[in-house]
């Protein structure tokens, strides 16, 4: 039996996709109004938008990690459901709470590989409980502090192995999950393809955001320099400008060019 995949289904999902990303790494370089950003059709540019001081701005962009790291995360990546699960488990007064709690907040987890479903929602629950205790400042990794509570509980954590809580992403929350495996090089001949396309036509200055969604393209030895070679090697660039690079995981600027 072959499974017939919907392309206006895959079409939505990349674009929503793209906007997520965009609305959470975009602040991180240009003072981006949110309510300006448009996705038109090919063969205009990924995001169109207008800066409170950079004015028109046009974005192409592209995820770095390999495909086998997208192939196997796509199986992993089940924490949203997890998270809604035991959020449902809850009074309603305490989802409202959550929910106004990680309004801005980009949530960054990370699995090891060998432990069950249970004990994922059941981590994930005791972070939520966590979130819920009134603490002002959590910001940042919060795993030893998470560890600790638990273990006094008798409820030891089993599957996280690190939990970062994020303040000031736009509709949040976002959640990114990563599992305990080795990570493949970044797909730098993606950039080089984006960057010697032809067939953009925009009308305001193009740059280029490329970002590892599951593998921090700085994760290897010398692979950020590898990414600048690159990109340099495509510059000058007639329709481009610049290119940022980033880590979705930490939400960190890596690397932007001249």
């Amino acid at each position: 039996m072959h499974t017939i995949t919907d392309p206006n289904k895959a079409e939505v999902d990349k674009k929503a996709a793209e906007l997520r990303a965009f609305k959470l790494l975009a602040p991180l370089i240009i003072d981006v109004i949110l309510d300006s950003i448009q996705q038109p059709r090919e063969p205009e540019p990924d995001i169109l938008c207008e800066c409170s001081r950079a004015g028109a701005l046009a974005f192409e962009l592209v995820a770095l990690d390999a495909k086998a790291d997208r192939q196997q995360h796509s199986v992993w990546d089940n924490t949203k459901d997890y998270w809604a699960q035991a959020l449902a488990q809850r009074s309603p007064e305490q989802q409202n709470e959550l929910r106004r709690r990680f309004a801005d907040m980009h949530i960054v987890l990370s699995f090891n590989d060998t432990v069950s479903e249970r004990d994922r929602s059941k981590d994930l629950t005791a972070l939520q409980s966590l979130i819920l205790s009134g603490r002002r400042d959590l910001n940042g990794d919060v795993i030893n502090e998470l560890i600790q509570i638990q273990a006094r509980e008798g409820k030891p954590i089993r599957s996280l192995t690190s939990a970062g809580l994020y303040h000031g992403a736009a509709d949040g929350p976002h959640i990114t999950s990563m599992i305990g495996t080795s990570w493949s090089f970044p797909q730098t001949d993606l950039i080089k393809r984006k960057l010697s396309s032809k067939s953009y036509k925009p009308d305001r200055p193009l740059e280029l955001m490329a970002y590892g969604i599951y593998s921090d393209p700085d994760g290897h030895v010398n692979s950020l320099n590898q990414i600048k070679e690159v990109v340099n090697s495509c510059f000058p660039n007639p329709l481009f400008s610049r290119v940022a690079i980033f880590d979705v995981g930490s939400r960190r600027l890596l690397w932007r060019s001249e």
